[in-house]
């Protein structure tokens, strides 16, 4: 997913920062930052989406990440404080982040830290009642999709007029709007896509297709057809997806092009520490809250080895995520593009 930044110099700083980080990768070293951080503050959410990772992961089953109390506001304060200059993005996922009540201050805090981009995975429909957080966000990743739209048609529509009005409103003043299309097998380009891809381009914003996990029959062939056709359909600049990456989804490519230990973190409810990735969701090396994020990920390789492996997930990793981000470290001009000025292509 590429990294949009607000501001413009904390944008330019980013953009020096992983020139240099990426002569590291180069290097066979580790980046000062990694790419990405996605940090979970809330199980709540005001949809039960039938294929939602959150109900049928076994990482989810666990009772205290099916608890009705959200994570504390200081846990997440420390949890932040500890990501400050070792991470470009913070990834705010839930759950529905907006469903929490201390979300600004949260966010606010965030903002003090050396994290230059804050993107937030929500399915949009909490956007309208808190569009004063809005300038506090540099992405917004909206969950929409045929999936989605047959199971809650109603919603779906208020949420395209709610975007729409978001857009007139905030104008340029918009964090980035990204909705996020997750691929079935059972899509229709013309009928389910289309639409879609032409209310992004009437309203300037830029889609991002995803497929299901493995386990819930991901087919990448499915996924590649469905993000190249939308490229030549609405143009790379409505598309996140690059061709080069989409053209090449397979197992094999998606296992050998992994660069996500230490580039990519993720932490679980409790700030636990998951190595390498959140697919290694027993894998917990410690917490956040009480270690240092190089001495987790020493730990994690000392303890787990190094990753990507041939007898591991990572041979049939179901995450395009990973090999997405994987992607854009290895060929990094559309995202250094995008850290350079306010032409994004």
């Amino acid at each position: 997913m590429l990294i949009t930044v607000r501001d413009p110099g904390r944008r330019a700083t980013a953009r020096r920062e992983l020139e240099q980080d990426l002569v590291r990768l180069r290097l066979g070293l580790d980046a000062h930052r990694a790419f990405e951080t996605d940090i979970y503050v809330t199980n709540t959410c005001n949809l039960r989406c039938s294929y939602c990772y959150f109900y049928y992961e076994d990482y989810f089953s666990e009772p205290s990440h099916h608890a009705r109390e959200n994570v504390p506001t200081e846990t997440l304060r420390v949890l932040t404080e500890k990501l400050s200059g070792r991470t470009y993005c913070l990834v705010i996922l839930g759950g529905e982040p907006f469903s929490r009540r201390d979300f600004g201050d949260l966010l606010r805090h965030i903002r003090q830290q050396d994290i230059p981009s804050i993107r937030v995975s929500t399915n949009g429909l909490l956007l309208r009642r808190n569009e004063s957080l809005l300038p506090l966000v540099d992405t917004l990743t909206v969950s929409i999709d045929a999936m989605r739209t047959r199971q809650y048609p109603k919603q779906m529509k208020r949420l395209l007029d709610d975007l729409a009005g978001l857009r007139r409103d905030f104008g340029a003043d918009l964090p980035t709007i990204v909705p996020s299309w997750t691929t079935s097998p059972t899509d229709d380009f013309d009928q389910d896509v289309a639409p879609l891809l032409d209310f992004c381009v009437e309203n300037e914003f830029i889609m991002k297709f995803l497929p299901l996990k493995q386990n819930q029959h991901a087919d990448w062939s499915k996924e590649r057809e469905i993000s190249l056709r939308a490229i030549e359909y609405a143009g790379p600049e409505y598309v996140t997806n690059d061709r080069a990456h989409s053209d090449r989804l397979s197992n094999e490519f998606t296992q050998t092009n992994c660069l996500v230990q230490s580039n990519q973190f993720y932490l679980d409810f409790e700030g636990n520490f998951l190595y390498p990735c959140d697919e290694y969701a027993d894998q917990k090396v410690g917490s956040l809250l009480d270690s240092e994020i190089p001495d987790l990920v020493a730990a994690g390789r000392q303890r787990y080895g190094e990753y990507p492996g041939t007898a591991s997930v990572c041979t049939h990793c179901p995450s395009g995520c990973h090999s997405d981000n994987s992607f854009i470290l290895r060929n990094p001009a559309r995202q250094l593009r995008w850290l350079g000025d306010d032409t994004r292509s």
